[in-house]
């Protein structure tokens, strides 16, 4: 087993989770989120006028 280390651990990857995993992202702490649902690709979701 491996041995990871993270700054930040966001659990649920809502609204709300996204939103804070990009501002730890984007402030350079490595982030790990946990999702009790399926796995998603970005290219799933529909964005609209974007």
């Amino acid at each position: 087993m491996s041995h990871m280390k993270y700054d930040a651990m966001v659990v649920g990857s809502g609204a709300s989770g996204a939103v804070a995993a990009q501002e730890l992202t984007e402030q350079g702490l490595t982030v790990l989120m946990l999702e009790a649902g399926p796995k998603r690709v970005a290219t799933e979701f529909k964005r609209r006028g974007v």
